[in-house]
């Protein structure tokens, strides 16, 4: 985290400075005037000397007149040439701007997090494209899309492997097999596209490859050069089968052995696709992007994405086929709305939850739950029209017994189970709203299974 704290170490290397040199003007009184005058500029001209010597980023620096591009500005402008216009594009929050979306959504919370209940495929559908890039591209690495990547969920659509910085070799990711796979490439501020072509001369490759230190692979990338080869590096996160692996992806001639051939013996190749590798106009991408970008439109939840059809449900929270209903339990006749929360009357029992993730918004009480033995699944029909909400088994005086993941919007009613492994205590089942805004649902049955 040390880059976090460089204004912090420049402030305090500022006031040494400082302290320095007026030390050194205190000294000096003693000295000929003459001499005395010279002194504090010579010491200023030192200091800068070694700032700029001692400093890899300043010793690295080039002038020139030429206006000069943020590599973000070319990430961007080689997205949207791969995607096209009013993409609908969901990544991590640090790659909002790469990712090329006119419409964007941050999955951070959702994926990475583990924030909401969803089937990948189903989740996937909604979007264009998702963004992954090196190191999960900000958070923890225990879950990405580079496992759905890695498992063949997700096809690689496009590419753009940057020159200057690491979260900007990023990988467009889609659940559609794209019809023509497209990429740009940096190196030494000159940009090259990619585009599949059978009888091309270039090669981009990706693979589950295992850690290697004879290949000079790790999950924080290639630590070898081959010369005209270009080379970016997924970590598989810890909820993969391949956790401990990496996604290796390579831009290679066709003719190059290395490092295709240690890819070929040593991995398991996801795609592999011929193509042409030419010179692109930096210059005039740029220029186009700045002349046609639209402003692009942030989404707090993904059902509000142009498209959306919904994202199912995960295993976990699938009913059991084996299992006998028990009614009887779960009073849903005495639904009542809590927190200031109206229930509105009918039978789909809709309500509008407060606006604040986690709230308690509806109460369903239970009865006899002593005579439930064992683990059982709470079940909900719900039907939600907007937002996210979740449900829980409730104790009065102790709190949540079992809680599920928040559920997404979907066009028809979704039937949702929720394993509670002791339901003796239960005293009532709780409604939440599982974002941070209001979601609108209608519970339309409540009842109680048990394994047969």
């Amino acid at each position: 985290m040390s880059p976090y704290l460089i204004h912090e170490v420049a402030l305090f290397a500022a006031a040494v400075a400082i302290g320095a040199l007026v030390l050194l003007d205190r000294l000096s009184m003693w000295l000929p005037k003459a001499v005395r005058l010279s002194v504090l500029p010579a010491a200023a001209i030192l200091l800068a000397i070694h700032l700029a010597a001692g400093s890899p980023v300043l010793k690295a620096a080039t002038l020139t007149l030429e206006p000069r591009i943020h590599e973000a500005e070319v990430a961007r402008a080689a997205s949207r040439e791969i995607l096209g216009p009013n993409a609908r594009v969901g990544a991590d929050w640090g790659q909002w701007y790469a990712s090329g979306a006119t419409h964007f959504y941050d999955t951070h919370g959702d994926i990475q997090l583990q924030h909401l209940g969803y089937d990948p495929r189903a989740y996937a559908s909604n979007l264009d494209a998702i963004v992954d890039c090196p190191g999960s591209c900000v958070g923890p690495s225990s879950a990405s899309v580079t496992g759905w990547f890695a498992d063949g969920t997700l096809k690689l659509r496009g590419f753009y492997i940057g020159d200057t910085n690491d979260q900007l070799r990023i990988m467009l990711l889609s659940f559609e097999q794209p019809a023509q796979l497209v990429g740009y490439a940096g190196r030494d501020n000159q940009l090259y596209r990619f585009q599949q072509d059978p009888a091309g001369s270039y090669e981009a490759i990706s693979a589950v490859c295992p850690q290697s230190q004879e290949a000079g692979l790790s999950k924080w990338g290639w630590y070898r050069y081959w010369p005209n080869v270009f080379l970016a590096v997924l970590e598989v996160p810890a909820n993969s089968p391949d956790a401990g692996r990496v996604v290796a992806i390579a831009l290679t001639p066709r003719t190059a052995p290395a490092p295709a051939d240690w890819i070929r013996r040593s991995c398991r190749t996801l795609s592999r696709t011929s193509g042409t590798l030419l010179l692109a106009d930096r210059k005039a991408m740029v220029e186009r992007l700045r002349r046609e970008d639209a402003p692009m439109h942030f989404y707090r939840t993904l059902d509000q994405m142009p498209g959306y059809v919904g994202v199912g449900l995960p295993p976990s929270e699938i009913p059991p086929t084996e299992a006998t209903r028990v009614d009887n339990i779960i009073d849903l006749s005495a639904i009542e709305g809590w927190n200031g929360v109206q229930i509105e009357p009918g039978p789909e029992r809709r309500m509008t939850t407060l606006p604040s993730p986690g709230a308690f918004c509806g109460y369903i009480p239970v009865q006899h739950a002593g005579t439930i033995k064992g683990p059982c699944w709470v079940q909900l029909r719900l039907r939600v029209l907007s937002g996210r909400v979740g449900f829980q088994a409730f104790n009065s005086r102790t709190g949540g017994l079992a809680h599920t993941l928040g559920i997404g919007a979907a066009r028809d009613p979704q039937t949702v189970a929720l394993l509670v492994p002791d339901f003796r205590s239960a005293t009532g089942i709780i409604i939440t709203n599982e974002t941070y805004t209001s979601s609108r649902v209608e519970v339309l049955d409540a009842t109680l299974l048990v394994p047969r």
